[in-house]
């Protein structure tokens, strides 16, 4: 049974240490950041329950809404698909998210420790759970660029070993696995955004990748790729050198949207096989959240594990040219928060991002007038 990492940087080699971020660090980001746009806290699990039976879990704690997915792996379908609009409540410092009766908070600032609590009608997961490896920045730095002038800020904790209580139809299943933990914040630009492939992958060496690849809004072709790998001992490696390609498709019941359901990743000495369980793990019209078995090659030897692939599809842009000009050069401004555009390229952060936060606190006040 792996041990709670103790977020001792120390006790490894100098230059791997230097790319690790501290648990401390990582605890206090874990907070709400008031006036950005868009902010989610995010969680996958893949659990077995005592008597066999095992499931995938996807929740996502948004700034008004929460989502719950479960899929059974047995029975190769969605047992639950949940989501619920609202407020939520964060504080600045610290992870401690509820969204009504459900919460994702950590035991205690910086010990890796967190207690997730998710109420969806007929069904209650409660896990306790633990972080083995040092948090990861994506992209090295934590900054990842949105569109063509939005950017967000994105951590993860790609390895926790997972435990409690799967409630179904008012059956508890004790529960046990691992668990992956996102956390990203920013000011997506969605008319430079056609969309997104999302890969989290845990293979059975103790390895696990995370890759990201946007998508052109009207060509539909990549605009970046991102894959960074996490080894056993924590080191982290981050690298474009490699490349997706969709092998089998799915199609949404009303044909909007067209997914991948099979997938291989191919860099230098590595080329994994994902295969989705099954196809419809639709969340929504445009949101595809999917557990997925992994085989394959990594670095040169045989290895199979499991993963989740989220799909985001947007329709092509159908505006007018100068529409689609407009937003994109009004972007910074009429987003509430652009403080990280703003600031890097014209140093007016200060001013415009004190007029985001006020925008941003009375659309606030507004949803819970209402």
């Amino acid at each position: 049974m792996p041990t709670p990492y103790d977020g001792n940087l120390s006790r490894r080699d100098p230059g791997r240490a230097s790319r690790l971020i501290s648990l401390g660090k990582f605890s206090a980001e874990l907070g709400f950041h008031p006036g950005n746009v868009h902010e989610w806290w995010y969680v996958n699990s893949h659990l077995t329950s005592k008597s066999g039976e095992e499931f995938g879990v996807v929740v996502i704690f948004f700034q008004r809404r929460m989502v719950f997915m479960l899929s059974d792996k047995g029975e190769l379908r969605v047992r639950k698909r949940y989501e619920k609009r609202g407020v939520l409540q964060s504080a600045r410092n610290g992870m401690n998210a509820r969204f009504g009766e459900s919460h994702l908070v950590e035991a205690g600032r910086g010990s890796g420790r967190f207690e997730l609590e998710c109420l969806a009608e007929d069904a209650e997961l409660s896990l306790e759970m633990f972080a083995v490896k040092a948090p990861v920045a994506l992209n090295g730095n934590g900054r990842v660029r949105e569109g063509v002038l939005g950017a967000s800020w994105y951590y993860a904790l790609t390895d926790l070993r997972a435990q409690g209580t799967l409630r179904l139809a008012g059956k508890d299943y004790p529960v046990e696995g691992r668990a992956w933990l996102d956390k990203q914040w920013g000011n997506w630009d969605f008319c430079g955004l056609g969309g997104w492939d999302w890969f989290s992958v845990q293979l059975g060496n103790a390895c696990e990748l995370l890759a990201l690849v946007p998508f052109h809004p009207v060509t539909g072709q990549p605009t970046s790729r991102i894959l960074t790998v996490v080894y056993q001992d924590s080191l982290v490696k981050t690298q474009r050198n490699f490349a997706t390609r969709v092998t089998n498709k799915w199609s949404s019941p009303s044909g909007a949207f067209s997914y991948g359901s099979a997938w291989e990743i191919v860099a230098p000495g590595t080329k994994l096989e994902m295969h989705a369980l099954f196809g419809d793990q639709e969340v929504h019209e445009g949101l595809w959240e999917g557990c997925c078995d992994v085989r394959g090659v990594f670095e040169g030897q045989p290895v199979s594990g499991e993963g989740y692939v989220e799909q985001l599809r947007r329709r092509p842009l159908a505006v007018p040219i100068h529409r689609a000009i407009f937003e994109l050069w009004a972007a910074p401004f009429h987003y509430a928060g652009q403080r990280i555009f703003l600031r890097e390229n014209f140093g007016l952060g200060r001013k415009l991002a004190r007029v985001g936060s006020v925008i941003d606190r009375r659309s606030r006040a507004e949803e819970r007038r209402s």
